[in-house]
Protein backbone atom coordinates (compact mmCIF):
# COMPACT_ATOMS: atom_id res chain seq x y z
CA UNK A 1 0.00 0.00 0.00
CA UNK A 2 2.01 3.22 -1.04
CA UNK A 3 2.15 5.74 1.67
CA UNK A 4 -0.27 8.25 0.68
CA UNK A 5 -2.95 5.74 0.40
CA UNK A 6 -2.22 4.05 3.56
CA UNK A 7 -2.19 7.93 4.56
CA UNK A 8 -5.50 8.12 3.16
CA UNK A 9 -6.71 5.17 5.24
CA UNK A 10 -5.23 6.11 8.26
CA UNK A 11 -7.00 9.83 8.25
CA UNK A 12 -10.51 7.99 7.69
CA UNK A 13 -10.38 5.51 10.27
CA UNK A 14 -9.18 8.41 12.54
CA UNK A 15 -12.55 10.06 11.44
CA UNK A 16 -14.83 7.13 11.79
CA UNK A 17 -13.09 6.24 15.59
CA UNK A 18 -13.65 9.91 16.27
CA UNK A 19 -17.26 9.54 15.35
CA UNK A 20 -17.86 7.00 17.29
CA UNK A 21 -15.95 8.94 20.36
CA UNK A 22 -12.58 7.34 20.35
CA UNK A 23 -9.84 9.40 20.42
CA UNK A 24 -7.01 8.66 17.55
CA UNK A 25 -3.50 8.84 18.23
CA UNK A 26 -0.63 7.25 15.82
CA UNK A 27 1.42 4.85 17.26
CA UNK A 28 4.39 5.54 16.01
CA UNK A 29 6.54 8.84 14.44
CA UNK A 30 6.74 7.32 11.16
CA UNK A 31 2.71 6.76 11.07
CA UNK A 32 2.67 10.62 12.40
CA UNK A 33 4.53 11.41 9.20
CA UNK A 34 2.47 9.65 6.80
CA UNK A 35 -0.49 11.03 8.31
CA UNK A 36 1.25 14.31 7.50
CA UNK A 37 1.66 13.18 4.38
CA UNK A 38 -1.99 12.21 3.64
CA UNK A 39 -3.45 15.62 5.06
CA UNK A 40 -1.38 17.50 2.76
CA UNK A 41 -2.84 15.75 -0.54
CA UNK A 42 -4.92 17.79 -2.65
CA UNK A 43 -8.55 17.45 -3.33
CA UNK A 44 -9.30 14.86 -6.34
CA UNK A 45 -9.74 16.38 -9.61
CA UNK A 46 -11.34 15.13 -12.87
CA UNK A 47 -9.77 17.51 -16.09
CA UNK A 48 -10.94 20.60 -14.52
CA UNK A 49 -13.75 19.49 -12.02
CA UNK A 50 -13.29 18.82 -8.68
CA UNK A 51 -14.96 16.27 -7.21
CA UNK A 52 -17.25 17.33 -4.00
CA UNK A 53 -20.49 16.08 -2.38
CA UNK A 54 -23.21 19.13 -2.58
CA UNK A 55 -23.76 21.04 0.50
CA UNK A 56 -27.15 19.93 0.96
CA UNK A 57 -25.80 15.96 1.02
CA UNK A 58 -23.60 17.11 3.83
CA UNK A 59 -24.58 16.35 7.10
CA UNK A 60 -21.83 16.37 10.46
CA UNK A 61 -23.60 14.00 13.43
CA UNK A 62 -23.25 15.25 16.90
CA UNK A 63 -19.89 14.01 18.85
CA UNK A 64 -20.43 11.33 21.02
CA UNK A 65 -19.41 12.17 24.56
CA UNK A 66 -15.75 11.34 25.53
CA UNK A 67 -15.60 8.16 27.70
CA UNK A 68 -13.47 9.08 30.63
CA UNK A 69 -11.08 6.42 31.82
CA UNK A 70 -12.03 4.75 34.60
CA UNK A 71 -9.51 6.03 38.32
CA UNK A 72 -7.35 2.96 39.29
CA UNK A 73 -6.59 2.81 43.26
CA UNK A 74 -3.07 3.74 44.32
CA UNK A 75 -1.05 0.79 45.63
CA UNK A 76 -0.82 0.50 49.42
CA UNK A 77 2.63 1.18 49.32
CA UNK A 78 5.50 1.64 51.96
CA UNK A 79 7.12 5.04 51.38
CA UNK A 80 10.61 6.53 52.86
CA UNK A 81 11.47 9.81 53.16
CA UNK A 82 15.41 10.82 53.15
CA UNK A 83 16.05 13.12 56.32
CA UNK A 84 16.62 16.71 55.08
CA UNK A 85 14.32 15.83 52.00
CA UNK A 86 12.82 19.36 52.01
CA UNK A 87 16.41 20.64 51.40
CA UNK A 88 16.91 18.24 49.15
CA UNK A 89 14.21 18.92 46.69
CA UNK A 90 13.29 17.68 43.78
CA UNK A 91 13.72 14.31 44.96
CA UNK A 92 14.47 11.20 42.60
CA UNK A 93 11.82 8.38 43.36
CA UNK A 94 12.67 4.46 43.46
CA UNK A 95 9.82 2.32 42.96
CA UNK A 96 10.38 -1.26 44.57
CA UNK A 97 8.78 -4.08 43.38
CA UNK A 98 8.78 -7.25 44.70
CA UNK A 99 8.27 -10.58 43.61
CA UNK A 100 6.02 -13.58 43.81
CA UNK A 101 4.62 -13.50 47.17
CA UNK A 102 6.19 -11.08 48.67
CA UNK A 103 5.68 -7.16 49.79
CA UNK A 104 6.90 -4.24 49.81
CA UNK A 105 8.45 -3.23 52.88
CA UNK A 106 10.30 -5.98 53.71
CA UNK A 107 11.46 -6.13 49.87
CA UNK A 108 12.72 -3.00 50.08
CA UNK A 109 14.11 -3.10 53.71
CA UNK A 110 17.64 -3.42 51.91
CA UNK A 111 17.57 -0.45 49.76
CA UNK A 112 17.17 1.99 52.84
CA UNK A 113 20.06 2.77 52.84
CA UNK A 114 21.15 3.82 49.43
CA UNK A 115 17.90 5.61 49.59
CA UNK A 116 18.79 8.21 52.72
CA UNK A 117 22.51 8.45 51.14
CA UNK A 118 20.95 9.15 47.53
CA UNK A 119 18.18 11.34 49.10
CA UNK A 120 15.96 8.84 46.78
CA UNK A 121 11.79 8.60 48.16
CA UNK A 122 11.46 5.17 48.02
CA UNK A 123 8.51 3.71 47.51
CA UNK A 124 7.71 0.40 47.96
CA UNK A 125 4.07 -0.79 46.80
CA UNK A 126 2.60 -4.57 47.81
CA UNK A 127 0.84 -6.16 44.57
CA UNK A 128 -0.86 -9.18 44.92
CA UNK A 129 -0.22 -11.21 41.78
CA UNK A 130 -2.25 -13.41 39.85
CA UNK A 131 -1.19 -16.66 38.34
CA UNK A 132 1.79 -15.61 36.38
CA UNK A 133 2.27 -19.02 34.46
CA UNK A 134 -1.45 -18.23 33.01
CA UNK A 135 -0.22 -15.88 29.90
CA UNK A 136 -4.25 -14.90 29.23
CA UNK A 137 -3.94 -13.94 33.36
CA UNK A 138 -0.77 -12.00 32.53
CA UNK A 139 -2.31 -9.73 29.95
CA UNK A 140 -5.03 -9.11 31.71
CA UNK A 141 -3.20 -8.19 35.10
CA UNK A 142 -0.58 -6.38 33.56
CA UNK A 143 -2.80 -3.37 32.04
CA UNK A 144 -4.42 -3.57 35.58
CA UNK A 145 -1.01 -3.47 37.93
CA UNK A 146 0.78 -0.73 35.59
CA UNK A 147 -2.43 1.62 35.68
CA UNK A 148 -2.35 1.08 39.15
CA UNK A 149 1.81 2.01 39.52
CA UNK A 150 0.95 5.04 37.60
CA UNK A 151 -1.82 5.98 40.31
CA UNK A 152 0.61 5.74 42.88
CA UNK A 153 2.93 7.79 41.53
CA UNK A 154 0.42 10.06 40.28
CA UNK A 155 -0.43 10.05 44.37
CA UNK A 156 3.11 10.95 45.96
CA UNK A 157 3.44 14.43 45.55
CA UNK A 158 0.17 14.60 47.02
CA UNK A 159 1.21 12.41 49.88
CA UNK A 160 4.43 13.59 50.54
CA UNK A 161 4.20 17.67 49.87
CA UNK A 162 7.57 17.27 48.17
CA UNK A 163 8.93 18.29 44.71
CA UNK A 164 9.54 15.12 42.69
CA UNK A 165 11.89 14.51 39.79
CA UNK A 166 9.83 13.80 36.35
Amino acid sequence: MSKIFRGIFIVCAALVLANLGYIFAPASVAELQTLAVAVAVPPLTTASTTLALPRDELSVPEPAPLAVAPRYAAYTSYLYIPTRAVERQPLQVVIALHGMGGEGKSFSAGMIKEAERNGWVLVAPTIAYGDWHNPEAVATEEIETTRRLIATIDDLTARTALALKP
